[in-house]
C-alpha cells in the first residue's frame, strides 16, 4: 500500500513538473522588445532590439530579429535555435532580409546565448550576442549584451 501511494505521488509530481515547464515555455512565443549593446560586454551604447519567437516542437525555435540602428536602418534577420530544459536559449542568425533599396548583405551574422526568465509580472530574457566568425578568440570580434521584455501579444479584431 505504501509503495502504491509513493508511486502515485511520484507520477503526480512528474506530471505537474512537465506541465509547468510546458506552460512556462509556451509564454516564450511572441514578441520581445528591449536593447542590444555594441562595443563589448562593458559598453553602455544601447540601441533598440526586437525579437519574435515561435516554438516548433522539441525545443526548436524559429523567428526574426530586428536591430534599429541610429541611421534609421533596420537589420532584419531570420533566426533559429534551441530552448533547453533549464530555460537557456541558443539562437543564430540564418538569413538576412533586406528592405527594398538597402544593402543586400548583413554587416555580419550573430549568435545569441539568452536566459529565459518567466514570471507572473516581469517575464524577461537577458544574455549575450557575439559575431559568428571563424576567429573565435579575435580581439576584433564584435559582441555585446541583450535585455528583452515580453511584449503583450495584440489580438486584432
Amino acid at each position: 500500500m505504501k509503495n502504491l501511494l509513493l508511486l502515485q505521488l511520484l507520477c503526480y509530481s512528474a506530471f505537474t513538473l512537465s506541465t509547468s515547464v510546458t506552460a512556462q515555455s509556451g509564454r516564450l512565443e511572441g514578441n520581445w522588445a528591449g536593447t542590444i549593446t555594441f562595443g563589448g560586454l562593458e559598453s553602455t551604447e544601447e540601441i533598440p532590439f526586437e525579437l519574435y519567437l515561435k516554438k516548433e516542437g522539441d525545443g526548436r525555435l524559429i523567428g526574426k530579429s530586428y536591430i534599429y540602428q541610429a541611421n534609421q536602418e533596420i537589420i532584419e534577420m531570420e533566426v533559429e535555435g534551441t530552448l533547453y530544459g533549464d530555460f537557456s536559449i541558443y539562437l543564430k542568425d540564418t538569413e538576412f532580409i533586406p528592405f527594398p533599396g538597402e544593402k543586400d548583405e548583413a554587416p555580419y551574422e550573430r549568435k545569441y546565448q539568452l536566459q529565459y526568465m518567466p514570471s507572473i509580472w516581469n517575464t524577461k530574457m537577458e544574455g549575450f550576442w557575439q559575431e559568428r566568425t571563424e576567429h573565435y578568440f579575435s580581439e576584433n570580434r564584435k559582441l555585446g549584451r541583450i535585455k528583452l521584455k515580453k511584449m503583450k501579444n495584440v489580438v486584432k479584431p
